[in-house]
């Protein structure tokens, strides 16, 4: 049986938008991960879950008092609210944390493609709640007054 090349490349890009169909539907399903609210990595789904939903003074109540990130530093920063966020990885060592998380954004592109960049939260137990340390991402540069 002889094929045309173009027979074979319209069954290459059918079988590619099948696919790229399916990851679709099967990242859309993904049901949100249920941590512990006593562990590092609830305080961190919290606070950016918050944060993508504009719930802007609650996601800053998540970060210590000893941070220079205020809810107006909250409000300044921006992410794209259809982004991706995995968690890697959260350990403890007895009153601090790290969380290591993975956030992917989608670039829309024909093959369903997107970039990705990892994160790391440093938090401390205040009284049996953790809270985030230091300039949690997605803010870069808290505490700056605009003159």
């Amino acid at each position: 049986m002889n094929k045309s090349p173009n027979r074979v490349l319209a069954l290459a890009v059918g079988l590619i938008i099948v696919l790229v169909a399916v990851a679709a539907v099967v990242s859309s399903t993904r049901s949100t991960l249920v941590l512990d609210k006593t562990k590092p990595a609830w305080a961190v789904q919290s606070y950016l879950k918050a944060f993508l939903a504009g719930r802007n003074a609650e996601a800053a109540k998540m970060i210590s008092p000893e941070s220079e990130c205020t809810v107006v530093d909250v409000d300044r920063a921006y992410i794209i609210d259809n982004a991706r966020i995995v968690l890697i990885s959260a350990s403890t060592n007895g009153n601090t944390a790290e969380v290591r998380v993975r956030v992917e954004f989608p670039l829309n592109g024909p093959f369903g493609d997107s970039s990705t960049e990892d994160h790391t939260f440093r938090l401390t137990d205040s009284n049996g709640t953790w809270l985030l340390t230091g300039i949690p991402w997605p803010l870069y540069n808290c505490g700056l007054v605009a003159k």
